[in-house]
Protein backbone atom coordinates (compact mmCIF):
# COMPACT_ATOMS: atom_id res chain seq x y z
CA UNK A 1 0.00 0.00 0.00
CA UNK A 2 1.39 3.90 -1.17
CA UNK A 3 1.90 6.38 1.51
CA UNK A 4 -0.06 9.20 1.10
CA UNK A 5 2.24 12.30 1.05
CA UNK A 6 0.23 15.43 2.17
CA UNK A 7 -0.03 18.45 0.06
CA UNK A 8 0.86 20.93 2.98
CA UNK A 9 3.90 20.38 5.34
CA UNK A 10 3.23 20.76 9.01
CA UNK A 11 2.33 23.85 10.59
CA UNK A 12 3.02 25.19 14.14
CA UNK A 13 0.47 25.43 16.42
CA UNK A 14 -1.43 28.88 16.04
CA UNK A 15 -0.04 29.26 12.72
CA UNK A 16 -2.68 30.81 10.02
CA UNK A 17 -2.09 30.90 6.16
CA UNK A 18 -3.72 33.49 3.79
CA UNK A 19 -3.21 34.26 0.42
CA UNK A 20 -0.97 36.95 -0.54
CA UNK A 21 -2.40 39.78 -2.50
CA UNK A 22 0.48 40.90 -4.69
CA UNK A 23 1.34 41.12 -8.37
CA UNK A 24 4.03 38.58 -8.49
CA UNK A 25 3.10 36.06 -5.58
CA UNK A 26 0.35 34.54 -7.26
CA UNK A 27 0.96 30.62 -5.83
CA UNK A 28 2.47 31.80 -2.50
CA UNK A 29 0.90 32.01 1.04
CA UNK A 30 1.84 33.65 4.01
CA UNK A 31 1.84 32.94 7.55
CA UNK A 32 1.54 34.81 10.59
CA UNK A 33 4.80 33.23 11.82
CA UNK A 34 6.82 35.37 8.60
CA UNK A 35 6.76 32.20 6.78
CA UNK A 36 6.08 31.50 3.22
CA UNK A 37 5.10 28.15 1.29
CA UNK A 38 3.98 27.85 -2.53
CA UNK A 39 0.41 26.27 -2.84
CA UNK A 40 0.45 22.89 -4.67
CA UNK A 41 -0.64 23.61 -8.10
CA UNK A 42 -0.42 21.21 -11.43
CA UNK A 43 1.93 22.52 -14.15
CA UNK A 44 2.62 21.25 -17.45
CA UNK A 45 6.07 19.26 -17.85
CA UNK A 46 8.17 19.99 -21.34
CA UNK A 47 6.87 16.26 -21.82
CA UNK A 48 3.55 17.40 -22.14
CA UNK A 49 2.40 15.45 -18.79
CA UNK A 50 0.77 17.09 -16.05
CA UNK A 51 2.67 17.16 -12.84
CA UNK A 52 1.40 18.21 -9.69
CA UNK A 53 4.05 20.46 -7.69
CA UNK A 54 3.35 20.30 -3.75
CA UNK A 55 3.53 22.88 -1.78
CA UNK A 56 7.10 23.71 -0.11
CA UNK A 57 8.14 26.37 2.44
CA UNK A 58 10.41 28.60 1.49
CA UNK A 59 13.64 29.57 2.67
CA UNK A 60 14.59 33.21 3.63
CA UNK A 61 17.81 35.08 2.51
CA UNK A 62 19.12 38.51 3.30
CA UNK A 63 18.60 40.91 0.65
CA UNK A 64 20.26 43.78 1.28
CA UNK A 65 19.55 45.39 4.81
CA UNK A 66 16.27 43.10 5.39
CA UNK A 67 14.87 39.24 5.59
CA UNK A 68 13.20 38.78 2.16
CA UNK A 69 12.25 35.95 0.20
CA UNK A 70 13.34 35.21 -3.31
CA UNK A 71 10.13 33.63 -5.40
CA UNK A 72 10.26 33.01 -9.07
CA UNK A 73 7.52 34.56 -11.15
CA UNK A 74 8.29 32.50 -14.39
CA UNK A 75 10.61 33.75 -16.21
CA UNK A 76 11.90 36.25 -13.60
CA UNK A 77 12.98 36.09 -9.70
CA UNK A 78 11.59 38.36 -7.62
CA UNK A 79 12.53 39.56 -4.11
CA UNK A 80 10.10 40.43 -1.69
CA UNK A 81 10.29 42.01 2.06
CA UNK A 82 9.06 39.52 4.47
CA UNK A 83 7.91 42.60 6.65
CA UNK A 84 6.13 44.27 3.85
CA UNK A 85 4.27 41.03 2.77
CA UNK A 86 3.70 40.12 6.42
CA UNK A 87 2.21 43.58 6.96
CA UNK A 88 0.25 43.89 3.94
CA UNK A 89 -1.40 40.89 4.36
CA UNK A 90 -2.01 40.49 8.35
CA UNK A 91 -2.01 44.23 9.09
CA UNK A 92 -5.05 46.37 8.16
CA UNK A 93 -4.10 49.75 6.47
CA UNK A 94 -7.12 51.92 6.65
CA UNK A 95 -5.20 55.11 5.86
CA UNK A 96 -3.46 53.93 3.04
CA UNK A 97 0.32 54.62 4.94
CA UNK A 98 3.07 53.65 2.62
CA UNK A 99 5.92 52.26 5.23
CA UNK A 100 5.88 49.61 7.42
CA UNK A 101 7.18 49.98 10.91
CA UNK A 102 9.98 48.10 13.05
CA UNK A 103 8.49 49.19 16.35
CA UNK A 104 12.04 47.92 18.14
CA UNK A 105 14.07 49.04 15.50
CA UNK A 106 15.36 45.79 14.76
CA UNK A 107 14.87 44.85 11.02
CA UNK A 108 15.69 41.19 11.55
CA UNK A 109 12.22 41.36 14.01
CA UNK A 110 9.21 40.79 11.82
CA UNK A 111 6.46 39.66 14.20
CA UNK A 112 3.22 41.15 14.01
CA UNK A 113 3.02 42.80 17.15
CA UNK A 114 6.63 44.38 16.20
CA UNK A 115 5.31 45.79 12.70
CA UNK A 116 3.19 48.99 11.91
CA UNK A 117 1.97 50.78 9.16
CA UNK A 118 3.21 54.64 9.23
CA UNK A 119 3.62 57.78 6.78
CA UNK A 120 7.05 58.85 5.42
CA UNK A 121 7.42 61.16 8.11
CA UNK A 122 6.33 58.97 11.47
CA UNK A 123 8.88 56.58 10.21
CA UNK A 124 11.50 59.05 10.43
CA UNK A 125 10.17 60.70 13.53
CA UNK A 126 10.29 57.02 15.04
CA UNK A 127 13.80 56.26 13.84
CA UNK A 128 15.22 60.02 15.41
CA UNK A 129 13.14 60.27 18.76
CA UNK A 130 12.18 56.22 19.47
CA UNK A 131 15.41 54.28 18.21
CA UNK A 132 18.00 57.40 18.44
CA UNK A 133 19.53 57.62 15.13
CA UNK A 134 21.33 60.26 14.28
CA UNK A 135 20.11 64.44 13.45
CA UNK A 136 21.47 67.42 12.64
CA UNK A 137 25.22 67.55 14.24
CA UNK A 138 25.53 63.97 15.14
CA UNK A 139 24.49 62.96 11.68
CA UNK A 140 28.04 62.09 9.82
CA UNK A 141 27.08 63.70 6.43
CA UNK A 142 25.90 67.36 7.83
CA UNK A 143 27.37 70.25 6.03
CA UNK A 144 25.72 73.11 8.01
CA UNK A 145 25.84 73.20 11.87
CA UNK A 146 22.57 74.79 14.40
CA UNK A 147 23.69 78.02 14.08
CA UNK A 148 24.44 78.14 10.03
CA UNK A 149 20.82 77.35 10.16
CA UNK A 150 19.51 79.88 11.94
CA UNK A 151 21.73 81.99 10.77
CA UNK A 152 20.25 81.40 7.11
CA UNK A 153 16.86 81.15 8.30
CA UNK A 154 17.33 85.22 9.92
CA UNK A 155 19.23 86.12 6.87
CA UNK A 156 16.62 84.86 4.37
CA UNK A 157 13.87 86.88 6.40
CA UNK A 158 16.18 90.24 5.69
CA UNK A 159 16.40 89.19 1.96
CA UNK A 160 19.55 87.37 1.59
CA UNK A 161 19.01 85.16 -1.63
CA UNK A 162 19.76 80.97 -1.66
CA UNK A 163 22.56 81.53 -3.69
CA UNK A 164 24.49 84.10 -1.30
CA UNK A 165 23.66 81.78 1.78
CA UNK A 166 24.99 78.81 -0.02
CA UNK A 167 28.28 80.86 -1.40
CA UNK A 168 29.25 82.19 2.24
CA UNK A 169 28.43 79.01 4.07
CA UNK A 170 30.16 76.37 1.37
CA UNK A 171 27.20 74.24 0.24
CA UNK A 172 24.40 73.81 -2.39
CA UNK A 173 21.97 76.27 -2.88
CA UNK A 174 19.18 73.00 -2.53
CA UNK A 175 20.88 72.75 1.42
CA UNK A 176 19.69 76.05 2.14
CA UNK A 177 16.58 75.81 0.67
CA UNK A 178 15.70 72.89 2.21
CA UNK A 179 17.16 74.36 5.87
CA UNK A 180 15.47 77.70 5.20
CA UNK A 181 12.28 75.74 4.49
CA UNK A 182 12.32 73.47 7.14
CA UNK A 183 12.39 70.28 4.81
CA UNK A 184 15.36 69.49 6.66
CA UNK A 185 16.56 71.00 10.46
CA UNK A 186 13.05 70.51 11.51
CA UNK A 187 14.23 70.13 14.76
CA UNK A 188 16.56 73.67 15.24
CA UNK A 189 14.27 76.13 15.97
Amino acid sequence: MKKEIPLYPPSFDGEEWRDIDHPHCGHYQMSNMGRLRSKPRTIMHSTGRLILKRSKIIRPCMWGEYPSYGICQKPKRHSIKIHRILAQTFIPNPLNKPCVNHIDGNKENYALSNLEWATRSEDQMHATYVLGHNLGETHGAHKLTESDVIDARILSCFGASSEELARVMGVTRGAISKAVSRKTWRHVP
